[in-house]
């Protein structure tokens, strides 16, 4: 089915499958977006009962709109072959991230609101779910919880229907029913659900009691060998108590699961809402006894305190009028949080591409200097290049408060550009623009947009910050527009992109030797040259374009970092690096890039704590961004956290299946797990066999598993394709290679 063309959408790849379904990710070739495809198992393609309970669930989850649930598109058939066209989730089920372990309580607590609060929202309409398990919850990759497969669940405008005989869902190892049976999966089954009683709200309140007491307790709280005994228990035993299991639970959250848990469901939580409430509340409060214990620790002696009372009291009496005064006078327009998705280029002509990402990514810039706001960066606005998304979606998926969307149309020697900035929480307008320019004056047309999205954002920026924002490094357009091709193709971050970026910038250069941003984006890609591909010399004319940067602008955030990477990892000068990072952070303290470098940099020297704590910052400024999970593997394997790593390097590798970086944290963790076999499958798998970087990584896996002849062939064989292209391998990987043949002199 790979590759084929259904309706349309064009099958990508097989995501999973399962009893009632197999999934695969599709691109919907109408809008330009990728969606997941639900297809009916062919076995049941004829199954009359079966297609009913398909439709079911597509019918009941189009009904609700809410952002955890899995929103389904359409539910469609091509002629032969029936399917759902829905959501596509990146990250894995409850059930898997599970497998037998208990969550922290900020995940409960969390995930468990998100989840009531959807199901609330599906009581509403009348449905009840009637199948609520881990394996049917899904945690995104940014921990947002999404409820999913609505096969079972009941719809009627008092969800009083009665129950329906239906076919197993996908599971783990527990019981589920059969067909023409009970309907649901036993385990999480409410006791009226067992008896096979008319159900209502209530009994989705029991099962996801089950839930919450397995992400408490990593352990279910009915257990049998055997259906009949399973059934007993949740009709007639009591559970452990979850704290015996998890004595660092809550006494709160106890007695939350327990109400849930109640068999009679006239004692139980009478509504979603009620436990919501229960939940948010429990929330809450923890949290503020956290910050009751920070406080504590803080404490004065009784005598300090007797003698500051009075000054404190008056001292406060002074901050609340200031208080005041800022809020209703001074205080800024509210927004912290913004993020530009990549403008669209109107009419699709690849050659005008350059211009739509071109002033997206320098808006970010500008926005950067404004101050107290926090932009999202390149890396993670721009997995939605490309997709039909909704705004609001992508802004909470980005955790933001406000969105900004535009469009670039060039048409002949015209630019036009509209932009809206949206309020994510309920979608509304809060500011929009349209510009006409000439096409040689997209620098103009760049300053006007920053400086009227800046003044909406913050209306009383001082003259330097005004500056700052406007400053694109060049009054000469034909330069500028020279430098955003050169970006255009750095971003691309291959071999030959990272050639012809290397020309945009030159000939950016010729036009204005005095542009200092221009010097320091070819920095960057020089420094990719050599580190990425061993192109001979790259290091030294990194350098020098990085100075000659430097000596233009020595507030330059990119050129202090590519000299960062150059000292850190050509020249072993750490005091160097350390200066060159901590003055691009100075310059740019919410530069992502900065913390991503030097968490990188840390990492190379060994203080892996540190390193770690500046890439999750740098995670929180890019939480999309590959290279960021990527590295943050990478340290989990020097850590010791190998499981931890492997989980992060699979969350790459699920939207970057050739990610360097990512494929090179996978490989460490599987060898440092002693999996030497998983190891050569993913190389076998992921990675480019022309390259000699992988044929010296298929040599060390057979070198490890004692495969010496297969070993010194591939060995032999990327070292004549490193001479094929007139490359070096670098000396660290050939070492690295006679160790694992033994050739430790």
């Amino acid at each position: 089915m790979l590759g084929e063309q259904i309706t349309h959408y064009r099958v990508l790849r097989k995501v999973g499958s399962g009893g009632m379904g197999v999934v695969y990710e599709a691109e919907d070739l109408s809008l330009g977006r990728h969606v997941a495809l639900k297809f009916l198992p062919g076995t049941l393609q004829q199954d009359e009962q079966a297609l009913q309970r398909f439709q079911r669930e597509a019918r009941a989850a189009s009904a609700l709109n809410h952002p955890n649930i899995c929103t389904i598109y359409e539910i469609a058939s091509d002629g032969h072959r029936h399917f759902i066209a829905m959501e596509l989730l990146e990250g894995e089920t409850l059930n898997h991230r599970l497998s037998g372990r208990n969550c922290s309580v900020d995940q409960i607590l969390d995930w468990g609101v998100q989840i009531a609060d959807a199901l609330e929202a599906a009581h509403g309409k009348g449905i009840v779910h009637r199948d609520l398990k881990p394996a049917n919850l899904f945690i995104t990759q940014r921990e947002q919880a999404k409820v999913l497969d609505f096969g079972l669940a009941k719809v009627g405008p008092a969800a009083r229907a009665a129950a329906m005989p239906a076919m197993p869902t996908m599971s783990r190892n527990d019981h589920i029913t059969e067909a023409g049976s009970t309907v649901g999966t036993i385990a999480y089954m409410s006791p009226e659900q067992a008896l096979g009683k008319d159900l209502d709200a209530r009994s989705d309140i029991f099962s996801l009691g089950v839930v919450l007491y397995e992400m408490a307790t990593g352990k279910l709280p009915f257990q049998g060998t055997t259906s009949a005994a399973i059934f007993d228990a949740i009709l007639h035993s009591a559970p452990t108590a979850p704290v015996r299991l998890n004595p660092e639970l809550p006494p709160g959250l106890e007695s939350v699961i327990n109400k849930c848990l109640e068999k009679d469901r006239e004692l139980r939580y009478q509504s979603m809402g009620e436990l919501r409430a229960d939940l948010k509340r429990l929330k809450r409060d923890t949290a503020r006894h956290a910050s009751s214990r920070t406080v504590q620790s803080l404490e004065l002696p009784q005598s300090t305190l007797r003698f500051r009372i009075v000054g404190v009291a008056a001292a406060l009496a002074v901050i609340a009028v200031a208080a005041v005064v800022w809020w209703f006078g001074q205080r800024p327009s509210g927004i912290e949080t913004i993020a530009v998705l990549p403008f669209e280029n109107v009419g699709g002509d690849l050659n005008n591409e350059y211009l739509s990402d071109g002033i997206t990514e320098e808006l970010i810039d500008s926005l950067s200097g404004i101050p107290k706001l926090q932009v999202t960066a390149r890396a993670s606005v721009f997995r939605f290049k490309s997709r039909a998304v909704d705004p609001q979606a992508a802004g909470k998926e980005l955790h933001v408060q406000t969105v900004l969307v535009g469009r670039v149309h060039a048409i002949n020697d015209t630019l036009e550009v509209s932009t809206e900035l949206m309020d994510v929480s309920n979608n509304s307008h809060l500011w929009g623009a349209h510009y006409t320019r000439k096409r040689d004056d997209v620098l103009g047309l760049q300053r006007d947009l920053a400086r009227d999205l800046s003044n909406k954002l913050r209306p009383k920026l001082t003259n330097d910050q005004e500056k700052r924002i406007a400053n694109r490094g060049t009054e000469v357009s034909e330069a500028y527009q020279l430098y955003l091709k050169g970006e255009f193709e750095f971003n691309k971050r291959s071999k030959e992109s990272f050639e012809k970026g290397v020309e945009y910038y030159q000939a950016a250069l010729q036009k204005d030797p005095a542009f200092a941003r221009a010097y320091a984006g070819l920095a960057q890609t020089y420094f990719f040259q050599g580190a990425w591909f061993g192109v001979q010399g790259a290091g030294p004319r990194a350098r020098t374009a990085a100075s000659r940067a430097l000596e233009l602008d020595d507030s330059g955030t990119e050129a202090h970092l590519a000299l960062g990477n150059l000292k850190s990892q050509y020249d072993w000068d750490w005091t160097g690096a350390e200066r060159e990072f901590q003055k691009a952070l100075q310059e740019d303290p919410n530069s992502a890039d900065a913390h991503f470098y030097y968490g990188r940099y840390l990492a190379l020297i060994g203080d892996l704590d540190k390193a770690l704590a500046e890439l999750e910052r740098a995670r929180a400024l890019d939480p999309l961004s590959p290279p960021i999970a990527a590295h943050i593997a990478i340290v989990h394997t020097g850590m010791g956290r190998n499981d931890e790593a492997i989980r992060e390097a699979l969350d790459v590798l699920q939207t970057e299946p050739n990610f360097i970086p990512a494929l090179t944290a996978l490989i460490e963790a599987y060898e440092r797990k002693g999996m030497y076999a998983k190891e050569l499958e993913v190389d076998q798998k992921f990675a480019d066999p022309s390259e000699f970087t992988w044929r010296l990584s298929v040599a060390h896996d057979h070198a490890l598993m004692g495969n010496t002849g297969a070993a010194r062939r591939e060995f032999a064989e990327a070292q004549k394709l490193a001479e094929r292209g007139h490359l070096a391998i670098p000396t660290e990987m050939m070492a690295w290679m006679h160790v694992a043949l033994g050739e430790k002199d």
